[in-house]
C-alpha cells in the first residue's frame, strides 16, 4: 500500500543520508589526519629550533602556535597547552594528544620525548632527529609511490602503443591482402 511504500522510501533516505554523513566525516577526518601529518616534520624543526635557542618545552610550542596560524596541528597544540596549563603534566598532556590524533609518526614523537625526559637527553636534539627522521621517511613514501606509478602506468602505455601500430599497419596489411601479397 501507499503507507508501506512510503515508509520505506523514509527509510532508504535515512540509511542513505546516515551512509553519506558518515563518509563525508570519515573523509573529513582522513584529510585533517593527512594535514598534521604534512605539518609535523615542520613545526618539530621550530619547535626544535626555539628550544635549542633557550626556550622550554612550553615556551617553544607557544611560539610555534602563535607564529603558525591555523592549521589542524596549530589547534592540536593548542589543545595540549591548554591541557598543560590546567595542570596536566606533560606526559599525560601528550598522551591525550596521541589519542585524539592517532598517527604512528606523532606517536613515535612523543615516545620518544617521554623517553627522553625520563633519561635527561636533551629534548631539542631529539626533537630535530625526529624532524630529520620524519622528512627521510616521507621521502622514502614518496620514491616508492612513484615506483608504484610508474609499473601502473605500464599496461595502459602498451595498450595504446598497440593500438597506434594497429592503426599505422593496418592500412597496409589491408592492401598486401587485398593485392594478394599473402
Amino acid at each position: 500500500t501507499a503507507g508501506q511504500i512510503s515508509f520505506f522510501a523514509m527509510f532508504i533516505g535515512f540509511v542513505t543520508g546516515l551512509g553519506l554523513t558518515l563518509y563525508q566525516l570519515q573523509d573529513k577526518a582522513s584529510k585533517r589526519l593527512r594535514r598534521i601529518s604534512k605539518r609535523v616534520p615542520y613545526s618539530l624543526d621550530l619547535i626544535s629550533l626555539a628550544m635549542g635557542a633557550g626556550a622550554t618545552f612550553t615556551e617553544a610550542v607557544q611560539t610555534v602556535v602563535r607564529e603558525e596560524g591555523d592549521d589542524p596541528f596549530n589547534e592540536e597544540l593548542r589543545a595540549l597547552l591548554a591541557e598543560m596549563e590546567l595542570g596536566t603534566t606533560r606526559r599525560r598532556a601528550l598522551e591525550n594528544m596521541i589519542s585524539r590524533v592517532p598517527i604512528e609518526q606523532l606517536r613515535s614523537i612523543v615516545s620518544s620525548v617521554i623517553q627522553a625526559e625520563e633519561l635527561g637527553t636533551p629534548l631539542a636534539d631529539v626533537l630535530h632527529s625526529q624532524a630529520n627522521l620524519l622528512r627521510l621517511q616521507r621521502t622514502v613514501n614518496a620514491e616508492n609511490a612513484a615506483a608504484v606509478a610508474s609499473v601502473r602506468i605500464l599496461i595502459p602505455s602498451l595498450l595504446i602503443l598497440i593500438a597506434v601500430v594497429l592503426a599505422v599497419f593496418a592500412p597496409m596489411i589491408v592492401r598486401g591482402v587485398g593485392g594478394g601479397l599473402f
